[in-house]
């Protein structure tokens, strides 16, 4: 720790301690990439993934299967088929699901598959859950018939070996895209529901990569437990869990969870790019992901299937990660004094360096600002990559998981980024400042980190910790080993820095490949914290003097980070295997007889630029049009003679200062949605179709201050052919305003338009109108 200028010895002894670093982490990333083989079962009663291929190959058809559409039909009748060829006690749950999502609430009609294998003497239900149903823009071969086809071939291993004790229920269930439907059906009505049970939901977040353990219900810790012990091949970190859990992303296995099922989910992560797109084809996904995701949930069912179901409901969760194949982890109760102990270890450091090394406050200071910069200029810098990418290739900007087809390069180029801008700032302050106050300025990071997240988000606080603990540990080894024993001191140093480098460089990459190099800076905080950790070993490598000039330290990095940009530029080409996006809509207002082309995208695509010409102000619509549409371009269209869907006040009561209204819709012209638009919020109400149970719609958010004219939507996907009724309640006893609209799929009955050519596919669903619909919108009058 002394700031006398390395010798020869010390800097040879410096390089070789970074590569040996370096090499641990490149080792951990390459194990991350790195998960089994297809490999023929060992017996009939194993996963064999060519018959859930075969199951993939029937289900997964060229075109979309959202609900209520033949594809899906066709998709059940399937699944039916194959359940009762088991011997499995199957039904058909025909139901209406509802799901409030704060301003809007979702409601459809579903046809969930259930089928039951009953156990010897059960303490409860172990549920294998996947969804059949795709957004109306993919064939949904990863998100999720994968899902469903591994069940099937789970469901025939199971059925074909000794009967569990547990009974297993594998539930394939509709409408999970449009808003969780088919499980709300389930928990809200299905007899089996109230009992709960531990579900294994398989989902389809990406279409290449390990199946990684990305969330779990609360209170996981026996769960955990059983999963590091019992898969062969484990992947996930409670990090990302925690993550997803915050964050508003939602799935089955939220709606189960919210009803009091416990479990856990998995997903293939990587290849964002595919999600809800089109190319999400069988061509495009490997048996590989497909056998990892199969062989890991099998050996999960298979374990708890015999267990006591209320063993398995913990009181606390685990922290968990994986390395090298192996999860590590520690109890959650440890989560805040690790924490707190981290943070102890840097400060004990800088009461170290200010007494024995004579660094003043202001040094220390500066240290610390310096690794604030570091990390903040990192993530400024990654965000500004992304808009270079946008500027160069605009139709990235169609890519609405903000990834693009073959990203890898980008990846690596955020990495060197953040050590370019990290070792810069590192070098640069080390002119003016003691490098024992940088050291104590890189550390203080991590645990400040570790220690925020211990509170507000702990089972993600471990890399910070972890980090911070062990490189201030290593770096007190390193102050009492001495300048005059390099060789103990650089291996001190690189032993202390290791877990926080490895760990915080493979949380920054699964961070990059999960939410995209759109959101690559939240990737760069991580990269630029490892940076951070290994710079004072970089700094006795390549001191102020002595040896090679420290400028070429960050020029290096800055040139590999543009050498990596620029291979993934030429790498990631966009052709028909790899197409642009486009999204375009067709809105009719019904009532004034005027129709425009609409597109969500800031940078349309040349087709659909020549269909909306004019950039609108950023006010939605006025008229009522689904999702509160904020199209950025629209363009004069030709006004089409369909019927606008139709909407009755049956009856209004008042009473105690509040106002129901009972309500009926109808689609004239057999849409695929049909949407009621409010300009005020729901306290409670029920929807009801023919033949099936009434079910109740939740209270809705109140809207911001910049809310749209029609901020409240009841949106019914796969509306009956017959009346929907709506009974709502208010607040008070004021008339909302009300509209109508319906959503039918296809443009092609529109004059004037014309097929996208070949290398253009529909834009991903990803929330707002849906692309390639046809809109009918009308306003009540009173």
């Amino acid at each position: 720790m002394e700031p006398a200028s390395p010798s020869r010895r010390a800097r040879i002894a410096a390089m070789l301690a970074l590569l040996a670093v370096a090499a641990v982490v490149a080792a951990g990333l390459v194990a991350h990439h790195r998960f089994p083989d297809v490999a023929p079962p060992a017996s009939e009663t194993e996963f064999d993934t060519d018959r859930a291929w075969t199951h993939l190959e029937r289900i997964v058809g060229e075109e979309p299967a959202p609900i209520g559409s033949q594809n899906s039909a066709e998709v059940r009748d399937y699944l039916v088929e194959h359940l009762e060829s088991l011997g499995l006690e199957t039904e058909v749950q025909q139901d209406v699901g509802a799901r409030t999502f704060r301003t809007v609430a979702e409601t459809g009609r579903v046809d969930n598959v259930v089928a039951t294998l009953p156990g010897t003497d059960p303490t409860g239900r172990v549920y294998l859950a996947a969804h059949y149903d795709t957004t109306p823009t993919t064939p949904g071969t990863t998100d999720d018939l994968q899902g469903v086809a591994t069940i099937l071939e789970i469901a025939r291993v199971l059925a074909e070996r000794e009967q569990p004790r547990n009974d297993v229920v594998f539930l394939l269930s509709d409408g999970e895209e449009p808003g969780l439907l088919g499980a709300e059906a389930f928990a809200e009505h299905h007899p089996d529901a109230p009992d709960g049970g531990v579900v294994l939901n398989l989902e389809g977040a990406g279409n290449a990569g390990p199946s990684a353990l990305y969330n779990t219900s609360s209170g996981n810790a026996e769960l955990v437990s059983e999963w590091a012990d019992t898969v062969p091949y484990p992947a996930g970190e409670s990090g990302f869990a925690a993550l997803w859990a915050e964050a508003p992303f939602n799935s089955d296995f939220t709606a189960l969870e919210e009803a009091g099922f416990i479990g856990m989910e998995f997903s293939p992560l990587d290849g964002r790019a595919y999600y809800h797109h089109p190319s999400d084809t069988l061509d495009n996904f490997a048996p590989k992901t497909l056998h990892h995701q199969g062989v890991n949930a099998l050996a999960m069912a298979d374990t708890i299937v015999d267990r006591d179901i209320a063993e398995l409901r913990a009181e606390s969760d685990t922290t968990f990660f994986t390395v090298f194949g192996q999860v590590l982890g520690y109890p959650g109760f440890l989560v805040l004094p690790l924490a707190l102990l981290s943070v102890a270890g840097v400060a004990a450091l800088a009461v170290l360096t200010r007494l024995r090394a004579r660094v003043n406050v202001s040094h220390l200071l500066g240290g610390v600002l310096t690794g604030l910069l570091a990390i903040a200029v990192s993530m400024g810098a990654a965000w500004g990559l992304w808009q270079l990418l946008l500027q160069v290739r605009p139709g990235y900007a169609g890519m609405v998981s903000g990834d693009p087809y073959q990203p890898e390069f980008y990846r690596w180029a955020i990495l060197a980024l953040s050590a370019t801008v990290a070792w810069a700032g590192y070098f640069i302050a080390r002119r003016r400042l003691r490098e024992e106050a940088l050291v104590v300025g890189a550390l203080l990071w991590p645990a400040l980190v570790g220690l925020t997240l211990a509170v507000a988000l702990p089972p993600m606080a471990y890399f910070g910790t972890i980090a911070a603990l062990a490189a201030s540990t290593g770096a007190f080894a390193a102050w009492r080993a001495g300048a005059h024993r390099p060789v103990l001191r650089c291996a001190l140093l690189a032993t202390g820095v290791l877990p926080g480098a490895l760990l915080l460089t493979l949380s920054g990459y699964i961070i990059t490949t999960v939410m995209g190099i759109g959101l690559g800076a939240a990737g760069a905080l991580c990269f630029a914290m490892a940076a951070l950790l290994v710079a004072p070993l970089v700094s006795m490598a390549v001191p102020a003097s002595g040896g090679p000039r420290p400028i070429l330290v960050p020029l290096t990095a800055g040139l590999l980070t543009a050498a990596l940009t620029a291979t993934g530029l030429a790498v990631d080409t966009f052709d028909e295997e790899h197409p642009y996006t486009a999204n375009l809509y067709y809105v009719l207002d019904a009532d004034t007889e005027q129709a425009v082309w609409a597109s969500d995208s800031s940078r349309p695509h040349a087709w659909a630029a020549d269909y909306v010409t004019d950039e609108r102000d950023p006010d939605p619509l006025s008229i009522p049009a689904p999702t509160r549409s904020n199209p950025a371009w629209t363009g004069d269209a030709p006004a089409l003679s369909l019927p606008a869907p139709e909407i009755e006040v049956a009856d209004t009561r008042t009473g105690d200062g509040t106002l129901t209204l009972d309500l009926v819709l109808h689609t004239q012209r057999s849409a695929e949605m049909l949407i009621l638009h409010l300009d005020r919020p729901i306290a409670e109400g029920t929807v009801t179709v023919p033949d099936l149970p009434a079910t109740e719609l939740s209270e809705m958010e109140a809207a911001g201050d910049d809310a749209a004219e029609w901020p409240y939507e009841v949106t019914m996907h796969n509306p009956p052919e017959g009346d929907v009724e709506l009974t709502l309640r208010f607040t008070d006893e004021k008339r909302p305003e009300l509209g109508v609209s319906d959503v039918s799929f296809g443009l092609a009955e529109v004059p004037g338009y014309s097929e996208r050519p070949d290398g253009v596919v529909m834009e991903p669903a990803g929330g707002g109108a849906p692309t390639d619909s046809i809109i009918v919108s009308h306003t009540h009058e009173w």
